[in-house]
Order: C-alpha cells, then sequence, then structure tokens
C-alpha cells in the first residue's frame, strides 16, 4: 500500500484551522462561547467516547484540546467554569476512563508523585482552600497523568493527532488576541510583561501557551506530520513566535528554546539534513525578532538583556533579581522556609503567607518556581517528589531505543519541566507534557510489528 504524503494539502485538517480562526473573531463578541465550547467537548467524551477509549487515545486528544484551550477560557473573563478547570478535567477524565472503559494506571512513580504529598496536607488550612488549589493541584495533576499514561503503546502518527488537538485551540487564541490588541502605536511597550499584547490577560501563561505549541509545531515539522501542509504548519511557527515575543515574557520563549536546541543536540544526528533544518528554524526565528524589535522600539531587545525601568534610568542595578523579577528572592525564601519545616514543610499553599518571616513583605503572590515551592511546602517529601521530576525523564529517555522518539519525549520533558521554573504548574500543560513523553511512542515503520493487534 502506498503511504499518503503527508506534504500535500490536508483539506480537513485546512478547514479545521479556518473554523478556528472563526472560533476566535466569535470569541472576541460573545463571551460565554468559549466556556460553552469547553463544556460541550468535556461533555462529548464523558458521553460519547469514553465507554470505547480503553486505549486511552481519544482521552488524550480532547485533554490536549482542552488544556489548549484553557488559557482562552481564563482571558475571555466572565467564565463560569472554574479557573483551575484544566486540572480538574485531567483527574476528572482520568477516573472517567478507568470507571466506564475500565483501564487502569500503568505506572506506580505517578502512584508515588501523589502518595508524597499526602503527608504535609496535615498541615492543610480550610481557609486557604483557594491557595491549596492553586498551587498544589498542579503537581497532583502530574502524578495522576504519569500514573495513567506512562508505558501505554501510542503511534507517532496518532502522537502528531494529540499534539493537533492542542495546536488548534491555539489557533483560535491568536486569532483572538490578535483581534484584541490594540494598534502598535497605542500600546506603551516598556521593559515589563504586558497584558495589552495578551489579550487582556497574564503575559506569562499566554507565553507559556504559546512556547508550547511552537514545540509541538517543530516536532511535527522535524517528523513530516504537518498541520495542514507544510506551510501552513511553518507559518503557524513563525507567527506564534511573533505574538510570544510580543508578550514581553522571557519565559516561554526561554524554555522552547532550550527544549529545542538541547533535543536537537542531544538526539538528532549530525547530517547536512538536520544542520539545514536547525539553521532555517534559527534564521526565522531571528528574523522574527528583529521584527518584533523594530515595532516595540528596541525595548524587547532590552528586555532580553535583563534591563528594567530603573536598570535603563540609573537608578537600580542589574543584578539577578532585577533580571529574574525577584523570582530568585521568593525561591531563597521558599528554600530557607524547606530547611525550617524540613519534615512537612508549611503546608500546601501556605508558603506565600510565611514570606512576612523572612523579610519579604511586599506582597503574598503565590510561588512562581514549582521546585522550591515543593520544598517549603512539602518538606523533605517535596525534595523526593523534586528527584522524580529529575531523574524520571532521564530513565524514560533513556529506556527509548529509536533515536527521533528520544528527540520528542526530550523536548516536551525539558519545557514542562523549564517553564515550571518561571510559572510553577500555573496550567495544565505541564502535567499533559509529563504524560505524553512518558508513553512508549511507535515510530510508523515499526509499528505494525511491535503493536498487532493493539494498535490504537
Amino acid at each position: 500500500m502506498i503511504a499518503r504524503d503527508r506534504t500535500l494539502m490536508n483539506k480537513p485538517e485546512v478547514y479545521l484551522v479556518g473554523i478556528h480562526v472563526v472560533f476566535g473573531v466569535v470569541a472576541t463578541v460573545v463571551k460565554a462561547f468559549i466556556p460553552l465550547l469547553f463544556f460541550a467537548v468535556s461533555c462529548l467524551y464523558v458521553f460519547k467516547y469514553a465507554r470505547h477509549d480503553m486505549h486511552k487515545y481519544r482521552i488524550l486528544v480532547f485533554i490536549s484540546y482542552l488544556m489548549g484551550l484553557e488559557i482562552l477560557n481564563r482571558s475571555v473573563g466572565g467564565s463560569f467554569l472554574p479557573y483551575e478547570i484544566g486540572k480538574y478535567i485531567q483527574i476528572g477524565f482520568i477516573i472517567v476512563n478507568i470507571i466506564i472503559a475500565r483501564t487502569w494506571f500503568t505506572s506506580m512513580v505517578g502512584i508515588l508523585v501523589i502518595i508524597l504529598l499526602l503527608p504535609s496536607f496535615i498541615l492543610y488550612e480550610p481557609g486557604f482552600l483557594k491557595h491549596f488549589v492553586f498551587n498544589t493541584l498542579g503537581i497532583l495533576t502530574l502524578g495522576f497523568m504519569i500514573a495513567f499514561t506512562a508505558y501505554q503503546k501510542i503511534t507517532l502518527e496518532n502522537l502528531s493527532n494529540i499534539l493537533k488537538a492542542f495546536l488548534l485551540p491555539c489557533v483560535t487564541f491568536v486569532t483572538y488576541i490578535t483581534l484584541k490588541t490594540p494598534d502598535y502605536s497605542q500600546i506603551d511597550f516598556n521593559l515589563s510583561s504586558t497584558v495589552a499584547t495578551s489579550g487582556g490577560f497574564g503575559s506569562n501563561q499566554v507565553a507559556t501557551l504559546l512556547g508550547a505549541a511552537i514545540c509541538f509545531l517543530v516536532i511535527m515539522l522535524d517528523q513530516k506530520y504537518y498541520i495542514g501542509n507544510r506551510i501552513i504548519t511553518i507559518c503557524l511557527i513563525l507567527y506564534f513566535t511573533l505574538r510570544a515575543f510580543l508578550t514581553f515574557s522571557r519565559g516561554g520563549i526561554i524554555s522552547m528554546i532550550i527544549s529545542v536546541l538541547l533535543s536537537f543536540i542531544f538526539f538528532r544526528k549530525i547530517k547536512q539534513s538536520s544542520v539545514v533544518k536547525l539553521t532555517l528554524l534559527s534564521v526565522g526565528f531571528i528574523l522574527i525578532f528583529i521584527l518584533t524589535n523594530n515595532i516595540t522600539g528596541g525595548q524587547l531587545l532590552l528586555r532580553y538583556q535583563g534591563e528594567t525601568s530603573g536598570t535603563v534610568q540609573g537608578n537600580r542595578e542589574k543584578n539577578l533579581e532585577s533580571i529574574s523579577s525577584g523570582r530568585n528572592n521568593y525561591a531563597a525564601v521558599d528554600i530557607d522556609v524547606f530547611f525550617d519545616n524540613i519534615i512537612l514543610g508549611v503546608g500546601p499553599g501556605n508558603v506565600q503567607f510565611n514570606r512576612y518571616k523572612y523579610g519579604l513583605y511586599e506582597d503574598e503572590i503565590p510561588p512562581h518556581t514549582e521546585q522550591t515551592r515543593l520544598l517549603a511546602e512539602s518538606g523533605i517529601f517535596g525534595l523526593f517528589i523534586n528527584l522524580i521530576l529529575i531523574f524520571w525523564p532521564v530513565y524514560i529517555i533513556r529506556g527509548t531505543r529509536n533515536r527521533d522518539m528520544k528527540l520528542i519525549k526530550c523536548m516536551l520533558f525539558i519545557f514542562a519541566y523549564a517553564t515550571s521554573f518561571h510559572s510553577a504548574i500555573r496550567t495544565g500543560l505541564t502535567p499533559l507534557l509529563y504524560g505524553l513523553a512518558s508513553m512508549d511512542i511507535i515510530d510508523y515503520k515499526t509499528q505494525s510489528a511491535e503493536l498487532n493487534d493493539q494498535e490504537i
């Protein structure tokens, strides 16, 4: 049988991209549209697809789609859905799948993460439910995703479909923020992240979403699984990069760069085609940076050089605090809290209310760094979870035989881990990436021999 030429135009996918552009237009006018879409897609899985989803493929397609929609649901404002709906969805769908499709967990490592979280729960204070959910539910969801997906076989083609399911809502999102962005001449670009180019929502989460989308597109471009076709895929990479730069939030972009570069360096054989791919990506990235820097009047370059309004005016010294937007101070206090509460920590959601004891009086903003938050709030058990977050990816990647699959898993793991340094686990994205990267991805060329009747 002749394989389909994936370089040709895939009309159904082009139509889907167009439909999701229309969704973005509608979202700017009808605020309730996105929450209703989120709710409808959730119901579609639970009532139509869950019963026959014993191979766990459709659940990941639906979760991926909803995680791509999560930030837009927050951005439109006035949603009737909970703020943390993305994490509720992942845990809820897994429980539904286990009950209805009679699947089960496939990894004790994910269950261990959940167990290690439990001891510090005895310090939970009922009045801090909001902070408990905001701070702790992310790592709990990550434990569920690893436990549910690890070692599950999936073909590369089906993995690409899961990635596409995430990317379609991202198309809706960039359409939405493009229409919501004022004329560039009316925006006061300064040396801090801006909501004006982020659809009126937190630029940190927006940049993280777009950084993940770029990673997904690079994976598909590298493996010749395009969304629509090659040209559309490349155009989406370029435009997502432009929109990510315009947020002036550096974390998502830097995490993306690190994950792409390290994955190619470690697992792509040095040959002409690989060098050409990386060179073209780099050139495109640099050209988009130059274009965005011109749009912002040179402010973007200063932002990535670590400058602030204070350092430019000479009122503030450029140091680690200014470069990291104060995240280093919060992380340092988290570590001090850990050493003072080394067994159980201070309890889930509580660290931000203990900073004043260590000289941080400015505000009670939630932690930005998941690794140090785990230490402060879960003590020695948080340290064990940190070790799992580091060594589980190493174990999974080392156990993968195919270099292309190693590259994909490496990119997903690195981005998931790196982004948790600057925005903790604010969304359901990090658990999803850990879950996908923990699966046993079967290359298209060998799937028939390895899957036999278990092909999903």
